[in-house]
């Protein structure tokens, strides 16, 4: 199949059909056989979901199929448990940047019940050259790293393979990402048959918001994904709170894990020496230890066509240059863009192409104490930093696992909800334009080490993101453990 770039939502005659086919299917009980259950696929729940507002007790007909669909792709997958067939569980990525898995592909890949892939999916609706190019920066990723990887993407001809091309339909689906309509059409959800179970695990924390909790409503908490979900695995308290309060669900399918990406900080490590000097760049006879390390981790939303409007990188991208320079001989710089910074750029014309974009990149590089970081796993790089400059939303709460000091840049239209708000406590904050007020961040509180925000960090860590302490488990351990005692019960 050739790659179709165009995102598509239902339009309202797709949504009246498949409506129509599910409730005539529930009238004629079709939905209770297994194999007539087969033929529907989550299409038909989503357009339930769109309608209920239109239909008199929607919201109750909604729950009640939700759990019919849940309850019969249950016992299928405990089916083939009783039966010693393998059950297959699929995880799609859409980035290395965005992976949140890695300890739960583990738990699963090495309990002998499961078949486990990693299926890497193009995105749509960007610059061809761009998806092109981060599918096979996360293809290899995943290559390299030794996971059971599946490639569907042919970037040379654009053709993508299919669930029937490689013959392979997954049980289980866990996913990283809401946003379904950004795949390629065929490895949406709502292509999916309802005998699968489909799990989300977030890539980020959900810390920004809207005025009136439109963010939390409609793209987080109660967008139409959320309520199709078996389960949705949560960071912390406030994130499972506002479930309860916003979701059409009520949180049934919601549980509190933790952030399972963060069980990295939670364990020890040991870098090699010279896996420090490449990443960080260190200049060859220097000591690694003679240098600070910073992040700069500018998002995505630069301009005022996102939703969210939170980067202020249009201020500062040349800046970094010359702060660089500054501090060639004290400060060691890595630039992490968030992955969707390139593509923004050019749509609200501050770049004019893909090419402008990566030769700003290769300036960088050319600078003898900067590197660059995209398509990558960045756990590593977080924990031999020293500080952050970002103004990223899920950022300002991962980097406090670390312990270590972040400068939030700022703008007037930034907006964060309840947890964004708590988190926002534990940082440093000037304007994207204030470069005095960066530069001052790096000589007094990286360079010389007055970090007057050390202890309120250690504080809003334990009050809103140390998960461990509050279930007793990782996040990882938690999610396998759920799994296992739900859908192996009374196997």
């Amino acid at each position: 199949m050739h790659i179709n770039d165009e995102q598509i939502s239902m339009n309202q005659d797709e949504i009246v059909s498949c409506v129509t086919e599910l409730l005539d299917g529930i009238d004629n009980n079709e939905l209770s056989d297994l194999y007539e259950f087969k033929k529907y696929k989550y299409k038909h729940l989503v357009a339930l979901f769109l309608s209920k507002n239109i239909i008199s007790g929607g919201n109750e007909l909604y729950r009640y199929v939700y759990r019919m669909v849940n309850d019969l792709a249950c016992k299928t997958v405990n089916g083939k448990y009783k039966n010693n067939e393998k059950v297959k569980v699929c995880f799609l990525a859409i980035s290395a940047a965005e992976w949140p898995a890695e300890r739960l592909y583990k738990y699963l890949y090495n309990d002998e019940r499961f078949e486990v892939k990693v299926i890497p999916v193009p995105l749509i609706g960007r610059d061809s050259e761009d998806r092109k190019r981060m599918y096979n920066q996360t293809y290899l990723f995943f290559s390299n790293e030794g996971y059971q990887v599946e490639k569907i993407y042919d970037t040379d001809t654009e053709e993508v393979r299919t669930w029937d091309d490689i013959n392979w339909m997954p049980d289980i689906v866990v996913h990283v990402s809401p946003w379904y309509l950004d795949i390629v059409k065929c490895y949406q959800i709502t292509e999916l048959p309802l005998s699968v179970i489909n799990i989300y695990i977030s890539y980020g924390l959900s810390v920004a918001g809207l005025n009136n909790n439109k963010y939390e409503i409609q793209c987080q908490c109660d967008k139409e994904f959320m309520n199709l979900m078996w389960r949705v695995y949560t960071e912390t308290p406030k994130n499972y709170n506002n479930f309860v309060q916003f979701q059409t669900l009520n949180a049934c399918n919601v549980r509190y894990s933790g952030y399972c990406k963060m069980d990295y900080f939670y364990e020890e490590h040991k870098y090699d020496e010279n896996y420090i000097r490449n990443m960080w760049k260190v200049p060859v006879g220097r000591d690694e230890k003679d240098f600070k390390k910073v992040i700069i981790a500018p998002h995505y939303t630069v301009g005022n066509t996102s939703l969210l409007k939170l980067s202020t990188f249009a201020d500062n991208m040349f800046f970094w240059r010359f702060i660089a320079k500054k501090y060639s001989d004290k400060v060691l710089f890595v630039f992490k863009p968030h992955p969707n910074l390139r593509n923004n750029l050019i749509i609200n014309g501050y770049m004019e192409s893909v090419d402008e974009y990566d030769r700003y990149l290769d300036d960088l590089r050319k600078l003898n104490n900067f590197s660059v970081m995209e398509e990558a796993d960045y756990l590593t790089l977080f924990d031999t930093s020293d500080a952050m400059i970002t103004d990223s939303a899920s950022f300002i709460g991962e980097y406090i696992y670390t312990g270590k000091p972040l400068l939030h840049l700022t703008r007037p239209e930034q907006q964060y909800n309840a947890l964004g708000l708590e988190l926002q406590k534990a940082h440093y904050h000037v304007s994207g334009k204030d470069y005095i007020g960066i530069d001052e961040f790096l000589y007094d509180v990286v360079i010389s080490g007055n970090d007057t925000m050390k202890e309120i960090r250690k504080q809003v860590y334990l009050e809103e993101l140390d998960y461990v302490e509050k279930n007793g488990k990782k996040a990882a351990q938690y999610i396998y453990d759920d799994i296992i005692d739900n859908l192996f019960k009374n196997a």
